[in-house]
């Protein structure tokens, strides 16, 4: 006598669970983070938007893993040449100093949007994707970049300035 398994049964429950499971998981993974403590040490007023008091400091971390968002200029264009982000052939100084300005209030206000923010202000296209970059004392990054990456806090969001503009970075890990 054969046993009858509940095969076709079984299969459509278990399609079911995993479509519901991914549908679930999709619909979170498009939110906004939830409001994180995030302490943010750009200055509040002022024409400088650079984070000077934490380039004062000394360093924190011999590794650390931080995203950004890039806001850049147009006399920066010998720097990028024709990789240069359209918004920011667009830009003078004093409009990305505004701009910058502008996210790090928006920050403050909600600092679960980081994401969003960087999603669509970034001009470094690998930064918009999401890309944790990685900082240790002899990584090949832009050197303001790296020092401050070792000088944050976690979740912490500070500026700085360096030959392809501004960013505001948050370290992560």
């Amino acid at each position: 006598m054969a046993l009858a398994l509940p095969w076709p049964r079984l299969t459509r429950s278990l399609t079911r669970i995993c479509f519901w499971g991914l549908f679930v998981s999709l619909l979170l993974s498009c939110r906004s983070e939830p409001d994180v403590p995030m302490k943010i040490t750009a200055p509040e007023s002022g024409d400088d938007v650079i984070s000077h008091d934490v380039m004062a400091r000394d360093i924190i971390s011999h590794k650390s893993g931080v995203q950004h968002i890039l806001i850049g200029w147009r006399e920066l264009y010998d720097v990028y040449g024709s990789r240069m982000d359209q918004r920011a052939r667009e830009r003078s100084f004093e409009q990305a100093r505004v701009a910058v300005r502008d996210i790090v209030d928006k920050l403050r206000k909600k600092p679960g949007d980081w994401r969003e923010l960087m999603r669509s202000h970034t001009e470094d296209p690998v930064a918009a994707q999401g890309k944790v970059y990685e900082a240790f004392p002899k990584a090949k990054l832009t050197p303001p970049f790296r020092q401050m990456a070792l000088r944050l806090e976690l979740n912490e969001v500070a500026v700085v300035g360096s030959k392809f503009g501004f960013h505001i970075m948050r370290r992560v890990e």
